[in-house]
């Protein structure tokens, strides 16, 4: 054990020791130590209720792909006010009210386009994706360009990649149209299931 001396009488101390053995006199921390053990307490106290309320906070919720769709939509167009564009192509502007909201095209659109009946394969040696399905158009629009991703998965369920195709074709309001050995592009040789969702369509004027 280290030694130290005595600043009463100059004998030697152990440094672990509470008073010198031989005047009696209680030793007392060094004034630096004592500042840091201070400032020690003020972070702990200052830090704990952040941390607290950082793992209270609650996690966002997941969107879900029509969700995510139409948040796309919404910042590409600006949010367009259903209300006026129904009234300048003659609908009742009761038509696009939903809780108090009015549905601008692109939230039509994004709320009414949906992908059936869909099934895939795998082309050429293996490794390029072949999808059938349908796509119907319930809004009141003629849409274009449907940008369509895959999400592909392994047979323990992991997410392993994602394809992304444009499908330039139009769709007019109303109607189902039949696309067969649409090719996805290259896919992974251990992917078992795909799901296919629409990430965002243009809308033909």
């Amino acid at each position: 054990m280290a030694l130290k001396t005595c600043r009463e009488c100059g004998g030697e101390v152990a440094s672990g020791a509470k008073t010198c053995p031989h005047c009696g006199k209680r030793r007392t921390m060094p004034a630096a130590m004592g500042c840091a053990v201070i400032l020690g307490a003020a972070l702990i106290i200052f830090f704990i209720p952040m941390i607290y309320q950082r793992h209270r906070a609650r996690p966002l919720p997941a969107q879900s792909e029509s969700e995510m769709m139409l948040n796309e939509l919404r910042r590409q167009d600006g949010q367009i006010e259903g209300k006026r564009d129904a009234a300048q192509r003659g609908y009742p502007a009761a038509d696009y009210q939903f809780s108090n909201q009015y549905y601008s095209p692109r939230e039509d659109v994004a709320s009414s386009v949906r992908i059936l009946d869909w099934s895939w394969s795998k082309g050429g040696f293996g490794n390029i994706m072949k999808a059938d399905f349908q796509m119907r158009n319930d809004s009141r629009y003629d849409i274009k360009d449907i940008v369509v991703k895959c999400t592909h998965f392994g047979k323990s369920g992991t997410e392993i990649d994602s394809n992304t195709r444009t499908i330039y074709d139009v769709i007019e309001a109303g109607e189902t149209k039949v696309f067969q050995d649409f090719s996805m592009g290259f896919i992974h040789s251990q992917t078992d299931t795909s799901r296919p969702s629409i990430e965002s369509c243009e809308i033909r004027e």
